[in-house]
């Protein structure tokens, strides 16, 4: 009772119209919040675009928005790509209980009725909501789109550098993301032909599609390019399409424009 009042309050104070501010969502797990960047486009928002860092999820944000942690992700660079195209994006940290009890928590029922909380809240202004998920944040993005339902689910989900498939330590489709093939909205995998992080080969996405077998349209883009030369498994490689972040947010957008 005390999360839905505090919801309530939330609700009942965010502006008409999208702006640029910062939300601390509760989580209703004590003093647990999940702290949200939300930036508006300059004109009416065409749907709203929740963008989940890979890693361990911690962006270690500050009050004022400031992202201290992870920054080179490559779906949190591109944040103001997404803006400028007209949408309004939603930056989410991770809540502290769920980061300490990483990575597994991402496919929790926990971190899935988090998301759907963000998704409710930004279905005040907007009609689309879309979670992405890169990486380790394609995990977030599919065990709450096949999780949640209603008001709260998303309008379709995009993973890049998908973890789904596992291997060599990582949470996979195998070890529990609950209800994949029961994920019923568009979904859009993108992924870099050369990945060369050993738990996102390049094989991985098509190995993915044919599971997802109730989701009305599964797109599939294998882009290439870039002079990543970093760690294979972080945002200067080309897992994290270092030197092709046009080709992702284009990708991406148009994709967008056709839900």
């Amino acid at each position: 009772m005390r999360l839905v009042l505090a919801l309530l309050l939330l609700l009942a104070a965010l502006p008409a119209r999208a702006a640029d501010r910062v939300v601390d969502l509760p989580t209703g797990r004590g003093e647990n919040i999940m702290r949200v960047l939300l930036l508006a486009p300059a004109g009416p928002p065409r749907g709203a675009l929740v963008l989940l860092a890979g890693g361990d999820g911690s962006l270690d944000m500050a009050a004022d928005g400031s992202i201290r942690a992870l920054g080179g992700n490559q779906l949190v660079r591109t944040r103001q790509a997404y803006v400028a195209a007209g949408w309004l994006v939603a930056v989410p940290d991770m809540p502290l209980d769920t980061w300490r009890a990483r990575p597994y928590s991402r496919l929790g029922a926990e971190h899935a009725a988090d998301l759907g909380r963000l998704v409710a809240l930004l279905r005040r202004e907007v009609r689309l909501v879309v979670l992405a998920g890169t990486s380790m944040g394609s995990l977030s993005a599919a065990n709450a789109a096949a999780r949640l339902a209603g008001e709260q689910a998303p309008n379709g989900v995009i993973l890049t550098s998908g973890l789904l498939m596992g291997g060599n330590g990582g949470p996979s489709v195998e070890e529990g993301v609950p209800g994949l093939g029961g994920i019923a909205m568009p979904v859009l995998l993108v992924h870099h032909r050369h990945d060369g992080c050993r738990v996102t080969p390049p094989s991985g996405p098509a190995q993915l599609r044919p599971l997802l077998k109730t989701a009305p349209r599964v797109e599939l883009v294998m882009l290439d390019g870039g002079s990543g030369t970093g760690n294979p498994c972080e945002g200067r490689s080309a897992h994290g399409f270092w030197g092709i972040d046009d080709q992702v947010v284009a990708t991406v957008t148009e994709w967008l424009g056709r839900l």
